[in-house]
């Protein structure tokens, strides 16, 4: 399968402020998603950043940034643990 980006009619403010959001929500922080606005192998992002030039793009990566926070994971796995009330679930 290949995948080829076209261009579609649009604002292109609005695509580089809800692609920024896509990625922050997942967790990605500023850098994370910088390299995906100034890496040629990223087509449509890399576009968005030859449109409005990096030090525009990183501004917005960092006002999407800290008006919605960074949700960060961390998961811990505990082998053989028993729920009091249920012996068939473990965590």
């Amino acid at each position: 399968m290949e995948l080829n980006a076209a261009p579609v009619d649009g604002d292109p403010a609005v695509m580089l402020d809800c692609v920024i959001e896509e990625y922050v929500r997942q967790g990605w922080g500023e850098a994370e998603v910088m390299r995906l606005f100034t890496s040629p192998g990223y087509r449509a992002t890399h576009e968005l950043t030859q449109l409005f030039g990096e030090e525009h793009v990183r501004q917005r990566v960092q006002a999407t940034s800290h008006r919605m926070g960074t949700l960060r994971f961390k998961v811990t796995y505990y082998e053989n643990c028993q729920d009091e009330h249920d012996d068939s679930f473990s965590v």
